[in-house]
């Protein structure tokens, strides 16, 4: 069978792979979530389980299972796999799967190391979820 992926994107799923270890027996849902969104990507471009599993260093049964968790994923909208995956489908430069402004935002709050933008981020966020801003809710409460 022919694959659909450019040597390019095959050579960044490789190097995905190593980067965020992914050969590592590790049953973190992060890694989980992120061997399932590399399962399925390789998957759609025309590689067979067999050969998805000998590049992570699996078996074919664990490929299928890893595709059926990204189904569920999908289908159920998680936002712990949207971040968990978010970070690879954008070195990758796929298009972006994850549409939602939110997990971008909260993926940007968490990554940053100063605690006010954090914050007003926090805040942004809080608005655009409750249609109320945080500083009347906070005025309530006190």
């Amino acid at each position: 069978m022919k694959l659909l992926i450019e040597e390019d994107y095959f050579n960044k799923v490789l190097d995905l792979i190593h980067k965020h270890e992914l050969l590592k027996q590790d049953r973190k849902a992060i890694k989980i979530y992120q061997r399932a969104y590399l399962y399925h990507y390789l998957y759609s471009k025309g590689m067979t389980l067999q050969e998805i599993g000998r590049l992570f260093k699996r078996n074919h049964a664990t490929v299928m299972n890893g595709l059926k968790v990204y189904r569920h994923m999908m289908d159920t909208n998680n936002k712990g796999f949207e971040f968990a995956v978010i970070k690879i489908a954008n070195e990758l430069k796929l298009d972006n799967i994850f549409e939602d402004p939110l997990v971008l935002d909260i993926h940007e709050a968490l990554s940053l190391d100063d605690p006010k933008k954090c914050r007003n981020i926090l805040k942004m966020l809080f608005k655009s979820l409750t249609g109320v801003s945080y500083k009347k809710i906070h005025n309530l409460i006190k």
